[in-house]
């Protein structure tokens, strides 16, 4: 199951043209070769779980983990993400990000581990 899911994905991003891949396709493509789990964990985050969805029409990363005594939590999709860090376990109430760009949304965990300091 685990390998099928990531050669659909992988076959998934080879249908999309140079040039046109979204920051949601460039963090399948990061979470593909590591890169992902890497930056995270670069950032300070432990205890990561990354889970996908992929079925048609939804496409959805999970993502849950640690930083020092909060818990993090984002679920991100091809248009939008939700981020949230917590004392106990976060919830989803925050309103979504729009999803520009890969690297904003590393800055946008990068900058909320700032403001947890």
């Amino acid at each position: 199951m685990f390998f099928s899911k990531k050669k659909k994905i992988a076959a998934y991003l080879q249908g999309i043209p140079d040039g046109a891949q979204g920051g949601f396709d460039r963090l399948l493509a990061d979470y593909l070769d590591g890169t992902l789990k890497t930056r995270l964990e670069s950032m300070g985050i432990t205890k990561l779980e990354i889970h996908i969805d992929w079925h048609p029409g939804s496409k959805t990363i999970y993502l849950q983990g640690r930083y020092k005594k909060y818990y993090m939590d984002a679920d991100v999709d091809a248009e939008e993400y939700f981020l949230s860090f917590d004392l106990d376990e976060p919830e989803d109430d925050d309103p979504p990000c729009p999803l520009h760009s890969r690297e904003g949304f590393y800055q946008a965990i990068s900058d909320a581990i700032k403001a947890l300091a």
